[in-house]
């Protein structure tokens, strides 16, 4: 691909002393609605863990990143290289520390009381929601989290420089990223093979059954949930009828029954309140979740300009794979990852975020009563591969702040959770959110997280002593004898291996060996490599245009013997472009071959003898030339005679 435009990489110290430009070879960022903001660098630099480094885009906007995890390669020939990942800079602030602030009214007033003492300012907030919160004893990134969660809205930061440091530094929270006035469309059709399109294994939903509240009766317990068919024509549901016909499920008699499922909002005591939350709920979950991948030359292909694209973007979509009219759909640009040398990018969109925030988004819901956990699961505010150890930090706090309330007994075993439990049914006393209960029997140790519709523990987790069965593992290093799964895969799905009939999908794989059987192929129909049979295949839309053959044969017609070789087939003509040709009479690659030659030879000779008939003879002459490149000749003929 043709360099679009040279990305400049400065390098700064932590102390902001400019060490110059960066000579890069590869880079690409990649950022998303999740929080990820992180550049892949190769460069021959010696870069530090620490250092800063300051880039702007194609689109005008500067970025800064902090080296996150560097290494340094020497080469077999001599050459240095350095490979480095580059996290946004607001991570500095997990070592800025919060001790008792606590904000309210505006989200604004609440960045500014959290970033006093740093070096970083308010930027655009556009969030009018009001609020209030408690940040004690932890880091200021944290407590940004916990505003984002008690304000709502997306992170966004903003760097300015004077043209050789950073001047000013901004974290805003904005309603919403990106252009939601966006002209950009996108229409799916079934005949599209180069777009990726990613459906979300959930159902839609068409019929929500609404619950708030459990309502306190006079001993001080909890009875039934607050539900408001009181105001909704005798429902405790509402329903799309028109999702119910495409989402649905037939009866006995074919008739459409509804997808139904439940919200379930614990802290809401009002039946008007309850009722509009669980519309917008059906409006979210009657949509069926997708997403769409795809190179921005890709969409370019199909009329469609997405250069500008920005995270955060809105996107009117149509997808014409589940109905033959059309799904109408809105989406948003989740995430980019731009190359930043060669110009190309690719952008996924849609109504679906699958990524590793979504792990760490399902266990933020099991910890949900402390917002300090929201912090550590935040992408962006830290370090791309210390993930597990963040992760394990936030659940020792978890479990150091709280106490436990312990039941006993034959029947259940022991019970631990952190809020008072039945003594009898080892049930909560009171339902809130955040709820923990870890139950160890005879048969093994099982843990829950909420409760079902119908009061009792949802345990989830099992380990017994043949299995461990749970929802989401977070592990650094497994180590297992076997392995059994249908799909092994990243987080964006990128890379799968399927273990079931054994297709490994991949990009950017790096390997010092490999062993293979079978044929290899490598490109696109447009323009395919394959590696068959001992043969090199090069092939353009389906008609093949070269074969070097590894294993051809052949005879020395004088005396019988049978050689092999190498054998080079063209469809129509073969080019060789080179400054020099060297070769040899032998195999042998240590015998000292002979350079070819380039250039011009004449020798002047007679072209043609006669009799003059009278007892002489006469003659005429020439210069014959032959012109060689690299020891082929290219023209040869004679010139003048005399």
């Amino acid at each position: 691909m043709a360099l679009i435009r040279k990305v400049g990489f400065t390098r700064f110290s932590r102390w902001g002393v400019n060490l110059g430009r960066l000579d890069v070879t590869a880079a690409t960022h990649t950022e998303a609605l999740d929080g990820t903001d992180e550049i892949k660098v190769t460069c021959s630099d010696d870069v530090n863990k620490g250092d800063y480094i300051v880039w702007v885009d194609a689109q005008g906007k500067t970025h800064e990143h902090i080296v996150d995890d560097a290494s340094r390669t020497h080469g077999e020939d001599g050459t240095l290289q350095t490979e480095f990942t580059g996290v946004n800079s607001i991570a500095e602030l997990w070592d800025d520390w919060t001790d008792d602030v606590r904000p309210s009214g505006q989200v604004a007033t609440a960045l500014a009381r959290v970033l006093t003492g740093t070096r970083w300012a308010v930027g655009a907030c556009d969030v009018t929601a009001s609020a209030s919160v408690v940040l004690y004893h932890q880091s200021a990134r944290e407590s940004i989290a916990e505003i984002l969660e008690a304000w709502g809205g997306e992170l966004e930061t903003t760097i300015t420089t004077n043209g050789s440091s950073v001047v000013s530094r901004q974290v805003g929270v904005r309603k919403l990223r990106g252009n939601q006035s966006s002209p950009k469309r996108f229409t799916w059709t079934k005949d599209i093979k180069t777009i990726t399109r990613t459906v979300a294994a959930d159902n839609p939903k068409t019929r929500v059954y609404g619950y708030g509240k459990g309502v306190e009766t006079d001993s001080g317990a909890y009875g039934r949930r607050l539900t408001f068919e009181s105001i909704n024509g005798g429902k405790a549901y509402v329903e799309d009828a028109a999702a119910t016909k495409i989402w649905g499920h037939p009866n006995a008699s074919g008739t459409a029954l509804p997808a139904c499922t439940s919200y379930v909002n614990e802290q809401c005591e009002d039946a008007a309140q309850l009722l509009k939350e669980t519309k917008a709920y059906l409006a979210e979950v009657s949509e069926p979740k997708v997403s769409y991948e795809a190179s921005v030359l890709d969409l370019y292909a199909f009329g469609r300009s997405w250069e500008g694209a920005a995270v955060g973007d809105r996107v009117a979509i149509i997808d014409k794979g589940f109905t033959e009219e059309g799904i109408r759909l809105t989406g948003r640009v989740s995430q980019i990852e731009r190359d930043l040398l060669g110009g190309d990018a690719t952008v996924t969109f849609g109504n679906l975020i699958n990524s590793m925030a979504d792990m760490w988004q399902s266990v933020s819901q099991t910890l949900k009563n402390s917002s300090r956990a929201a912090a550590t699961y935040d992408a962006v505010a830290g370090t791309s591969v210390s993930w597990l150890v963040q992760l394990q930090d936030a659940l020792n706090d978890q479990f150091n702040s709280v106490g436990t309330y312990k039941v006993e007994t034959f029947e259940l075993g022991s019970l631990y959770s952190n809020v008072p439990l039945n003594p009898e049914t080892g049930l909560p006393l009171k339902s809130v959110s955040g709820m923990w209960c870890v139950n160890i029997s005879g048969r093994g140790i099982r843990l829950a997280s909420s409760l079902t519709s119908s009061g009792q523990w949802n345990w989830k987790t099992f380990i017994t002593g043949a299995s461990v069965t749970a929802d989401c593992i977070n592990a650094g290093t497994m180590r297992a004898d076997r392995i059994r799964a249908g799909l092994l895969t990243d987080d964006r799905g990128r890379n799968t291996w399927n273990l079931t009939n054994g297709t490994l999908t991949t990009n950017y794989m790096k390997a010092n060996n490999i062993t293979a059987n079978g044929q290899f192929s490598c490109g696109l129909a447009s323009n395919l490599l394959q590696l068959i049979s001992g043969e090199i295949r090069g092939s353009e839309n389906g008609v093949q245009i070269g074969v070097i053959d590894f294993s051809a044969h052949f005879r020395n017609v004088q005396t019988g013997e049978l050689y092999q070789g190498l054998q080079l087939q063209a469809q129509h003509g073969t080019r060789i472009s080179s400054p020099q040709i060297s070769v040899a009479a032998s195999s042998d690659i240590s015998t000292v071959a002979t350079i070819c030659q380039t250039g011009t030879i004449s020798q002047p000779i007679i072209s043609e003898l006669h009799d003059n008939g009278n007892g002489c003879v006469g003659w005429h002459y020439g210069t014959f030339k032959i012109s060689h490149i690299d020891g082929l000749c290219t023209t040869y003929g004679t010139v003048g005679t005399g």
